[in-house]
Parts: C-alpha cells; sequence; structure tokens
C-alpha cells in the first residue's frame, strides 16, 4: 500500500475513473460496515488497504485496495455505471442523504473537479 502511494504522488493526476456501485451502495471497495471503512475514509492518501470481512458483498475477497475519498477528488473524470432498478433507487437514497459511512457510494459524489457523470441502464 506504501509503495502505492509513494507512486501516486510521483504520477500525473488520473484523467478518468470508472466507478460502479453494488446494491449495498458499496464503490471502489469502500463497503458499508467493513472494519477499516472510517480509516479509508478519513485517509489523506489516494488509496488504502481495506478488510471488508463481514461484508456479504465482498465474497471470497475481503482484502482489497481502495481508492480513498482523497483519491478520488484528484480524478478529474468520474463515471458512475449503473444497471438496473435497484441501483437506481439505491443511488436516488444516496442523493437524499449524506451519511457516507450508510452508502459508501456518497464518497464519489459532491467532490472533485468536476461532478461525477452517472450512466445508468434498466
Amino acid at each position: 500500500m506504501h509503495a502505492a502511494n509513494v507512486e501516486a504522488r510521483h504520477a500525473d493526476e488520473a484523467c478518468v475513473a470508472v466507478l460502479g456501485m453494488g446494491n449495498d451502495g458499496h464503490t471502489a471497495s469502500l463497503f458499508p460496515g467493513s472494519a477499516d471503512l472510517d480509516r479509508a475514509l478519513a485517509s489523506d492518501q489516494p488509496y488504502a488497504a481495506m478488510d471488508a470481512s463481514g461484508c456479504p458483498v465482498a465474497g471470497d475477497w475481503p482484502l482489497r485496495i481502495t481508492l480513498t475519498p482523497a483519491g478520488l477528488a484528484r480524478t478529474r473524470h468520474r463515471l458512475l455505471l449503473l444497471r438496473g432498478e435497484t441501483k437506481r433507487e439505491v443511488f436516488l437514497r444516496a442523493l437524499d442523504g449524506n451519511d457516507i459511512r450508510e452508502l459508501p457510494i456518497r464518497a464519489a459524489l459532491g467532490i472533485g473537479i468536476e461532478p461525477v457523470r452517472v450512466h445508468w441502464c434498466a
């Protein structure tokens, strides 16, 4: 993790991040209820290690690397790709609140150089 953050400090800013969202509102391996969520959300580094043990949608891969809100904020273009009515409803709920711990997709909204661009299909 340290190496990824050191390299990011010396690299050009990312021009685009393509994000998805789970039915639980997770994005970029920021899972609601994960033990490391608060630490990753508060990090000033672009990347953080995440332990999503106990989060059902993490499946067989609970140990992950995530792009933090600080990393997302440094990305000029953020695209969010959503498919299905359930994810549309979760996204609309995210727009109506501000608790990032409840729906981590909120970490990608309202930050950065340009607003997140949402692409939804049925």
